[in-house]
């Protein structure tokens, strides 16, 4: 946390996380495939899917998610990270699986990424236009 002041010399302190807008002082992933697709895209047309790591769904959960993410036609990135391949309490892992053909149908409208993925980067993007997440 880092104090702040204003003009009226009023103490202010920052609530993180604070996003970078600029991300130039810090790591550059700019060979990390997720930037080159969000590179191809419109202007904030994509919606930033995210769970974090500690969130976990069922695999009926997960397939509905897939099922509204494909209906809705809209460009997105939808980051399954280990909080997803099964119960983080107990370790126990498990192999998610999408619908049938949903990569292959929604390849150039979809990106699936199974490992991690440069968030600060991703949200700072011009086509990041929406971000969809468990809201810590």
């Amino acid at each position: 946390m880092a104090q702040l002041s204003s003009a009226q010399n009023k103490k202010q302190w920052e609530i993180g996380p604070i996003l970078p807008t600029k991300l130039a002082n810090h790591i550059s992933y700019t060979k990390n495939n997720c930037l080159d697709w969000l590179n191809k895209q419109p202007s904030k047309s994509v919606i930033y899917v995210s769970f974090g790591t500690s969130t976990s769904f069922s695999d009926e959960q997960i397939k509905e998610l897939a099922m509204g993410l494909e209906r809705s036609k809209q460009k997105f990135i939808w980051v399954l990270r280990d909080a997803d391949k099964g119960d983080i309490l107990t370790g126990e892992a498990r192999i998610f699986e999408l619908p049938e053909g949903f990569e292959e149908r929604l390849k150039g409208v979809g990106l699936v990424v199974r490992d991690w993925a440069p968030q600060p980067e991703i949200l700072a993007h011009s086509s990041t236009g929406g971000f969809v997440s468990h809201c810590g």
